[in-house]
């Protein structure tokens, strides 16, 4: 049933794209339009009040609607008032600029880069992970969207993708370096890539969209490394045999600090020296612009639909062969407000029919999954790393003092230790209402406890140190020395007293890249980030007289778990455990004490 409803809904919403005169189809506006913009609003959603000064949007030839890395949070951020939007927010806007580039002359290309899986309740409270959220996530018109390495963690994710997103963008779905084994054989899991025709200007864009060198891609999915992949025919048929003007790299790579996004724009210089190439990227969660040569740029826009990127490229007048060529960014703080604004637009004027209507369809599936259902209170802000760590306010301290020793699985009374992996925690707990969807944006991942029994507690005791030699990096980007352009930086915070209590200021995030510090849409300042270790520990039963102990720990950790403890003698398989998910420990947590 779910199924039907499924294809029926995106079908409809294929139907709507395809009007000719480009309309959105009453029959889904009269279905979920129930309210206008000002009506929509979350339950504590803030916007801004308009007095804060906007950097404006610079147009271009091409310009170009980035989003990356949302994970889901299509319900955006209620309590954020800067990333107060939703979903519905996009789809206004993006309709809007349409018509403005329209109105000028010019082109837009609407863009999104991946990692669509894992995020908050609307997308991982479901039975399967992203059932209700890509519903909603294919009302918005992408002309290039790519996968992303959070759609090949479990096979079920690349099939759903495979099934539905992928039919369902046809052309605009690519995929240069990811395959799928179906029916007995690797295919591509989407198109390699895209030549298409822009609606005003007639240029001819050749659209990539690779992933970084991931390599813990579930059974039944590969990733060909990025080297490899700029090497096959296809890649330099693409380059030599296809007629463009303007070449669109994109896909889940971050811009800066790891060499994929390099080996593509070098294969491109290989074969062509001077053609115009945009980049677009994501995975690192940050806001970033880099500069490859005065011809190559590429965008990064954030995370969780915070951000919404803009890029512009205008030619001289000589054309694509002229030597000036101008790029501009701009990171739009995405709050209905704002957007708005850069449109010369009243917040009442700003949503349109389909905006409303997907805002509405985002209120109706939480309502059906109760996300708002307040469960609890939290009685302070609780940070990933916008606290030091350890700290009262370190959300990893939290974890590690509070919440691992609710655990109680198989064989709980005997001595364990039980190690937790970090990475899998992904937001800030805010004060106020613990409400159903709060665990889910804490750790949204689906994943067992299991354990090896009766490891020597001297290899035990050495686990965590050994784990830990790395450090975590900070939300920011990684910095990389960029000859004369310098190094990118993006740093966030909401705006707390509890962080800062001596400091007034709007903070948010403070960006610099190779353009400058003037790429965010409203100026903020910035507060340092902290690291915090790769993993954390909780002991339990253990004295002087302690010779061995069970290992716990959640099979999501256990590729860099059991390497250790196999490097140390100890070659057990893990059993399963039992015991509660991470998300309800978080609640009973919450319950317990501050219900």
């Amino acid at each position: 049933m779910f199924l039907k409803r499924w294809i029926l809904a995106l079908t409809t919403v294929q139907a709507c794209w395809d009007d000719a005169d480009g309309r959105f189809d009453k029959r889904m506006a009269d279905y979920y339009h129930r309210q206008r913009l000002h009506e929509r609003a979350f339950p504590g959603s803030q916007v801004p009040d308009g007095s804060e000064v906007l950097r404006p949007l610079v147009w271009g030839d091409l310009n170009f609607i980035h989003v990356t890395d949302t994970h889901g949070w299509l319900t955006g951020h209620p309590t954020e008032e800067y990333s107060s939007g939703d979903w519905g927010d996009l789809v206004s806007f993006s309709e809007h600029m349409q018509a403005e580039a329209d109105a000028k002359g010019v082109d837009l290309v609407v863009i999104e880069t991946g990692d669509r899986h894992e995020g908050d309740g609307l997308a991982s409270a479901t039975k399967v992970d992203g059932s209700l959220s890509q519903f909603v996530f294919a009302q918005a018109k992408f002309d290039v969207l790519s996968v992303g390495n959070h759609e090949l963690y479990k096979n079920e994710y690349a099939l759903q993708e495979y099934n539905t997103l992928r039919p369902f963008y046809g052309q605009a779905y690519l995929s240069s370096n990811v395959e799928y084994y179906i029916n007995d054989t690797w295919v591509p899991a989407g198109n390699y890539y895209r030549v298409f025709t822009t609606k005003n200007l007639g240029k001819r864009i050749l659209a990539f969209g690779f992933i970084f060198n991931f390599d813990k891609y579930d059974n039944g999915t590969r990733v060909v490394k990025v080297e490899d992949a700029v090497q096959r025919q296809w890649f330099k048929d693409a380059l030599t045999k296809e007629d463009y003007d303007v070449v669109l790299v994109t896909g889940h790579n971050p811009v800066r600090g790891y060499a994929e996004f390099d080996a593509i724009v070098d294969a491109v210089r290989e074969i062509n020296s001077t053609v115009p190439i945009q980049g677009f990227g994501g995975h690192t969660h940050v806001r970033d612009y880099r500069v490859f040569d005065s011809r190559a740029v590429a965008l990064e826009s954030g995370k969780y639909l915070d951000t919404i990127g803009w890029a512009s490229v205008k030619f001289d007048s000589e054309g694509l062969n002229g030597t000036d060529i101008s790029f501009t960014r701009r990171y739009i703080d995405f709050n209905p407000q704002n957007l708005a604004r850069h449109l010369n637009r009243s917040i009442t004027t700003f949503t349109t029919d389909r905006g409303a209507a997907v805002s509405q369809q985002i209120r109706e599936y939480r309502k059906d999954l109760k996300l708002d259902k307040v469960l609890a209170q939290v009685p302070q802000d609780y940070f990933l790393d916008y606290a030091p760590y350890p700290g009262p306010n370190s959300l990893v301290s939290l974890t590690e003092e509070q919440i691992l020793p609710l655990l109680k699985g198989k064989h709980h009374h005997r001595p364990h230790l039980t190690i937790f992996g970090t990475n899998l925690l992904r937001y800030d707990l805010r004060k106020g209402n613990f409400i159903e969807d709060s665990k889910y944006m804490v750790d949204p991942y689906r994943t067992n406890w299991v354990y090896v029994k009766d490891v020597p507690v001297r290899i035990a005791s050495s686990l965590s140190d050994s784990l830990n030699k790395k450090k975590v990096a900070k939300r920011h980007v990684e910095t990389s020395t960029i000859p004369t352009l310098g190094t990118a930086q993006s740093t966030y915070l909401p705006t707390v007293a509890t962080a800062a209590p001596n400091i007034s200021a709007n903070y948010g995030y403070a960006t610099i890249d190779d353009f400058g510090s003037d790429g965010d849409d409203t100026r903020h300042q910035a507060l340092p980030v902290y690291d915090f270790p790769p993993y954390i520990t909780h002991a339990a039963n253990i004295d002087s007289s302690t010779t061995s102990v069970d290992v716990v720990f959640l099979e999501k950790n256990q590729k860099d778990i059991l390497k250790k403890l196999r490097k140390a003698g100890v070659n057990a398989e893990p059993e399963p455990y039992g015991g509660q998910s991470i998300q309800d420990l978080f609640e009973k947590y919450f319950v317990d004490r501050h219900s």
